[in-house]
């Protein structure tokens, strides 16, 4: 009885070494992540920091220079198309600046309402659409010149993002191009490059001034819940190609000569294969020669890098 009794106890630690060292094997085998070559959609991408803002559905242009007689509405009222926002006593005539300041600056009301008589005639200045008054700078007893923005009617559920683009990107975009817009509560909306700036303006930055251009991102979402001054970025498609030879930035790397290679996995070991790499595209490296469809290439590699005798042989590009 004893003998049975220690067989099965020898055969039991047998089992259980056999396992233990099965598990210590499998745990301790190195491996690194492969993917095969396909030709995919190569995509370019600038990704901007933008402000939402109300659009501007209708600005009021001074037909004439002239003075602010009076302001009917106050800013951000709602109003309806047809409504008096200010009354301007203008004229068509051509003034030195001086001329128009003396008459409004003067205390002697005689002088100011001469000027006015002689020159001026009244002019109502209206809403041309209905929405929210914006940009109201005028004032009583200012002075505007003909082509002045007097204000501005906005719808309120009528937005768009301002963005800026610094002088060396802004070659790549272009009016029509698609927009991804992500909040910070984490909605996403989708938007078309709308409008980009004739000119440039100074803005200051971490590294002192830089010259950017403003450009007007439109929301093609027709339900979008976002306010005015939201902070939002912005991922500008800039360029698309179907069907590229692409491979991922991290299964190429670059020898101490610059030249640029991958692992091609060939059975149970890699060789380090000389590729030509063409245009870097935001998802990926282009390939012009070195790789076919359907090989096999280490994912990433550092990975493989990393691992004892993984490596056998290289093939330069010109062998091929």
């Amino acid at each position: 009885m004893k003998k049975y009794i220690l067989m099965i106890f020898v055969t039991l630690s047998v089992i259980l070494f056999v396992f233990a060292q099965g598990h210590t094997i499998i745990d301790n085998i190195e491996y690194a992540d492969v993917i095969t070559v396909t030709k995919k959609e190569a995509q370019e991408k600038l990704i901007f920091n933008g402000t939402v803002e109300y659009k501007e559905s209708a600005a009021c242009i001074s037909s004439g220079t002239g003075i602010v007689a009076s302001v009917l509405v106050q800013e951000n009222t709602y109003v309806e198309k047809g409504t008096p926002i200010m009354i301007a006593m203008q004229t068509d005539k051509e003034f030195d600046l001086s001329e128009i300041l003396g008459a409004v600056s003067s205390q002697n009301e005689e002088l100011y309402s001469e000027f006015i008589e002689k020159n001026c005639k009244a002019v109502i200045y209206k809403a041309e659409s209905n929405g929210y008054l914006r940009g109201l700078s005028a004032e009583k007893g200012g002075i505007f010149f003909k082509g002045d923005t007097l204000f501005s009617v906005s719808d309120e559920s009528d937005y768009i993002v301002r963005i800026n683009i610094s002088e060396k990107d802004i070659n790549k975009v272009k009016r029509g191009q698609i927009v991804s817009v992500l909040c910070k509560s984490g909605d996403k909306y989708s938007g078309v490059v709308e409008s980009i700036s004739d000119t440039a303006k100074q803005i200051n930055s971490l590294t002192g001034q830089q010259s950017v251009i403003q450009a007007e991102i439109r929301f093609t979402d027709k339900e979008i819940n976002v306010k005015q001054g939201y902070t939002v970025q912005c991922t500008v498609l800039t360029k698309s190609e179907k069907d590229v030879l692409l491979v991922p930035y991290s299964s190429v790397g670059k020898d101490e000569n610059s030249e640029s290679y991958v692992y091609l996995y060939e059975g149970k070991h890699f060789v380090k294969h000389y590729v030509v790499c063409g245009y870097e595209y935001s998802n990926g490296f282009e390939i012009i020669s070195g790789l076919s469809l359907n090989d096999v290439i280490a994912a990433d590699i550092s990975e493989v890098k990393k691992l004892q005798n993984a490596v056998i042989g290289e093939v330069k590009n010109n062998e091929q």
